[in-house]
């Protein structure tokens, strides 16, 4: 990854033994730090047991998981669009995201697209070109969201249910491992109703996000009914 000595914690910091979101409001919202918290813990996980060897970061922005995989990888390219609304310091290439990857069949051991792939117009190809240049037994970590605000408009363009990912990742020659939702009804319902508090209320997002922490009405460790 370009410039990796100068990588810093952005969306995501270490907090003990796993992560967190950042508290930082220009890193996330507070009215966002439910969700952002529920995914830090989740990708956290999933890259501690499946990534290694050479890695690609598919669509890395500035790069939020390098913390936590750049210990357990021997190799990482990171790839943006070369207009990205993030940081695009860290990129080794810019490249189309919906367009063919500039890499040989069975490049890298392991794959990281978080939060990408509802921006993209074509996710089939997308996948398929994933699947391409994986190795034989190589692992895609992949997020994307269900209930979820739009954002980064007009380039946002799918929500995904977990039968879908699935199935487009069957179509795409990938078998699905592991599949998580993270969170449940209640953990939208908080985020949703923190993010519609009007401007000049946000500044009770915390609180509130404190207090159905505290009461157990939302959990950042709630995983999705299935079976999926």
């Amino acid at each position: 990854m370009r410039h990796s000595e100068a990588w810093r914690p952005t969306k995501y910091l270490p907090s003990g033994a796993s992560w967190r979101a950042s508290r930082d409001p220009q890193q996330v919202t507070p009215a966002s730090r439910l969700v952002a918290d529920c995914f830090a813990r989740r990708y956290h996980q999933l890259i501690v047991r499946h990534a290694k060897g050479a890695l690609l970061d598919h669509g890395c922005g500035q790069a939020p998981l390098y913390g936590m995989y750049a210990s357990l990888t021997s190799e990482v390219t990171a790839i943006d669009w070369q207009h990205s609304l993030h940081d695009v310091s860290h990129i080794d290439e810019a490249v189309d995201l919906n367009g063919p990857l500039p890499f040989a069949d069975g490049r890298f051991d392991t794959i990281v697209s978080s939060d990408v792939l509802e921006h993209l117009w074509n996710p089939l190809f997308v996948l398929q070109e994933l699947a391409r240049v994986l190795k034989p037994g190589g692992k895609l970590i992949l997020g994307t969201p269900f209930n979820y605000w739009m954002h980064e408009v007009p380039h946002d363009y799918f929500r995904w249910t977990a039968h879908a990912i699935r199935k487009l990742g069957a179509e795409a020659g990938l078998e699905t491992v592991e599949l998580y939702a993270c969170g449940g009804a209640r953990e939208v319902l908080v985020d949703t109703a923190l993010k519609a508090l009007p401007r000049r209320l946000q500044r009770f997002a915390p609180t509130l996000d404190h207090v159905a922490r505290a009461t157990k009405f939302a959990s950042i460790d709630r995983v999705g009914e299935g079976p999926f």
